[in-house]
């Protein structure tokens, strides 16, 4: 290999792949002079005639230093062009100097994965996904059976049913409010008669804009045992207006329930006890065209999602590329931990089908009943009920992306030149942002996502099925 490289640099002396894979081998070899002053040479070729220079005390949107071998360091960094373009770059030179040449990742891909080499690094092929953080109770603002329905998309609202005292009759429906995400959440508030009855009122959904409500009651003059009910408001500081009944067109002379909107507000999610299904419950879904267009007919979402059992409480992630719901002990799907699971589906894209449900495994459900799962706005929190602690209580975990892609218990250039040799590809392996669950394509947000956890050690983790 050392003779090849070397005809390689006879055949191109600016060959900067062939000095920094010659260093490699010089390397394996203890060679250690011969391989610095290879790397001296390729970082001599890869700084003549690039684009820009960059001021290592300059702001950038995010940055990270790796010190690498033989006294260089990478300055790993994102600029932000003139026309708002965010580009990816790698910034090279020796310890010490306030100036360092900067290339556009793409550039320095094969040359990188060398020095990665170099620096004794393996890349073991592994499988980016997620992992759950360790429960814990959602206190104090809600209590006993106070069930989490959804969180508006500004995070400014948290959506709750129950059946404390205050409220127009059996359960209602709650409001938690707050003034930024980072502050905490204010005494509830009862949404008031002109949602709630005497009846049943619960499992609410809210469209992106915060303007309209979706939610199940058994009240009267529906068209079955529950029905999904609508309500809108003006703005975000108007009172709600009247509930509606979203008629038969999405309604059934059987019980329709947990129903949830997606962030582009053209798929409803519910599930229903109706006849034609694959089980005793399914989840069904209505579509539209445009958010002023009628909602078409609801359908079955199919046998990769519905089973001969029963799923209830759907609900999707913010992108809409995740979908969850639950078995319940009146018909436990196999293959589950206990008294009741959440199960998942993913799907590539808005316009993709959803592929086959998979338990979310030990780490999140427990022999006791594990469900109603909602993903904060930002995609960082798993909200959902339990009985892990004898009684129906509120839970929150959160969702961790498995950053430590070459699985060597840190995060470090290794990982780095793995995301670069997958730039712009579909390659689940580092497709990490800008939810933990990826988005299809390689690109910046993964590069943020990985820059927060770079030089972190990491555990292993249990990845969800």
């Amino acid at each position: 290999m050392l003779a090849f490289c070397s005809r390689r640099i006879e055949a191109d002396s600016e060959d900067a792949y062939a000095y920094s894979s010659r260093a490699h081998y010089y390397d394996c070899l203890h060679e250690r002079e011969k391989a610095r002053a290879d790397m001296r040479r390729w970082s001599t070729i890869l700084s003549v005639g690039t684009s820009s220079d960059l001021h290592v005390a300059g702001v950038q949107k995010i940055k990270r230093i790796l010190n690498g071998p033989l006294g260089y360091q990478l300055v790993f960094s994102v600029e932000e062009r003139k026309n708002d373009i965010q580009v990816p770059c790698i910034a090279l030179g020796q310890k010490g100097r306030c100036n360092m040449k900067s290339f556009q990742m793409p550039i320095l891909s094969m040359s990188l994965l060398g020095l990665c080499l170099l620096s004794g690094l393996d890349t073991p092929a592994a499988h980016a996904d997620f992992t759950f953080g360790e429960p814990v109770k959602f206190t104090p603002a809600l209590s006993g059976d106070d069930g989490i329905d959804c969180v508006s998309y500004d995070g400014l609202e948290m959506y709750f049913d129950s059946n404390r005292s205050g409220g127009e009759g059996d359960w209602d429906i709650w409001v938690l409010e707050r003034g930024a995400a980072e502050e905490d959440w204010e005494t509830a508030k009862n949404l008031g008669s002109a949602i709630n009855s005497p009846k049943e009122d619960c499992w609410v959904s809210i469209s992106a804009d915060g303007l309209t409500l979706y939610f199940i009651s058994n009240r009267p003059g529906g068209f079955g045992n529950y029905d999904i009910y609508t309500t809108t408001r003006a703005t975000r500081d108007a009172p709600w207006g009247l509930a509606v009944n979203m008629g038969p067109e999405i309604n059934s002379s059987a019980g329709d329930s947990s129903v949830w909107i997606s962030q582009d507000g053209l798929e409803l999610y519910f599930e229903s006890w109706r006849s034609g299904g694959y089980g005793s419950g399914d989840i069904y879904v209505a579509r539209r065209a445009t958010q002023d267009d009628p909602w078409g007919e609801a359908v079955n979402l199919g046998p990769l999602v519905n089973s001969p059992y029963a799923e209830v409480w759907p609900s999707l992630s913010p992108d809409g590329l995740l979908f969850f719901f639950s078995d319940t002990t009146l018909a436990l799907r196999p293959g589950g931990h206990g008294g009741g699971d959440t199960w998942m589906a993913r799907r590539a894209s808005l316009s993709e089908p959803w592929q086959a449900a998979v338990n979310l495994g030990t780490k999140f459900n427990t022999p006791s009943m594990d469900g109603a799962a909602r993903i904060s706005p930002d995609g960082r929190t798993l909200y959902f009920a339990s009985e892990r602690a004898g009684s129906w209580e509120a839970y929150q975990a959160p969702i961790i992306p498995i950053v430590d892609f070459n699985g060597d218990g840190i995060v470090d250039a290794g990982d780095v030149c793995i995301m670069i040799e997958h730039w712009y590809t579909d390659d689940p392996l580092c497709d990490i942002g800008p939810m933990p669950w990826g988005d299809g394509i390689v690109d910046v947000q993964d590069l943020i996502v990985l820059s927060e956890h770079l030089f972190e050690e990491i555990p292993p983790a249990e990845e969800v099925e």
